[in-house]
C-alpha cells in the first residue's frame, strides 16, 4: 500500500543482495561508549561477568557480549586463540584442525577473523612486526571460509579447518604468502 515503509535491519548488509541493498537508506548505529556498556552489562547480568573481557571480545557491541556472557563462546575463543598460538609454535596443523572440528564452525570462523583484525590493526600501527601482505591473505582466506558457510554451503568442516591451519603454519614457517582462493 501507499506509505508502506520496509525496515530491513542487518548486522552483515554486505551479504545482502545488490537489488536489495541499492534500494535502501543505510544508517549505522554506533557502538555506545565502553565505560556505558560495562556499566549496562554488570547491571543486567545474571551472575559475576567479566564485563571488559566479554566486551571486547564482543568488539564493543553491549548486546552480543551479553549473549557471550550466558554462553560458552569465550571458551571457544580461547581454545581457537590456543591453536593458533600452537601452530606459530609449529604444532601440526591437522591436529589443531582436529581439535578446532569439534566446536561450532562459524565461532571457530568468527574468532580467526577477530584474532587477525587485531594483528592487522597492530602491524599497520608497528606495534608488532608482521608481514601485512601475508596477515591479508589468511585474512582473505577465512573472510572467503566465512562466505562459504554463511551462504549455506555445506563445505568438509575438517578439510576447511585443516587448510587454514596450515596457511597460518606457512605463516609461522616464514613460506611465502598464499594466493587467497576465490
Amino acid at each position: 500500500p501507499a506509505g508502506t515503509i520496509f525496515i530491513l535491519v542487518s548486522d552483515n548488509p554486505a551479504m545482502l543482495l545488490p537489488t536489495i541493498r541499492s534500494r535502501c537508506q543505510l544508517y549505522r548505529f554506533a557502538v555506545p561508549d565502553g565505560n556505558v556498556a560495562a556499566a549496562w552489562l554488570r547491571a543486567s547480568a545474571d551472575d559475576d561477568v567479566q564485563a571488559d573481557v566479554v566486551l571486547e571480545a564482543a568488539r564493543g557491541a553491549p548486546l552480543v557480549a551479553a549473549q557471550m556472557a550466558q554462553g560458552e563462546v569465550l571458551a571457544v575463543r580461547e581454545q581457537v586463540d590456543a591453536g593458533l598460538r600452537n601452530l606459530l609454535r609449529r604444532a601440526d596443523p591437522v591436529v589443531i584442525a582436529r581439535g578446532w572440528n569439534k566446536l561450532a564452525l562459524p565461532d571457530v570462523l568468527h574468532w580467526m577473523h577477530a584474532r587477525l583484525d587485531d594483528l592487522v590493526k597492530r602491524a599497520a600501527t608497528g606495534e608488532i612486526r608482521l608481514d601485512l601482505t601475508r596477515l591479508y591473505c589468511i585474512l582473505d582466506e577465512v573472510i572467503a571460509a566465512k562466505r562459504l558457510v554463511a551462504s549455506r554451503g555445506n563445505p568438509n568442516a575438517q578439510l576447511l579447518l585443516e587448510h587454514l591451519a596450515l596457511i597460518w603454519s606457512d605463516e609461522a614457517l616464514g613460506s611465502a604468502p598464499q594466493t587467497p582462493a576465490r
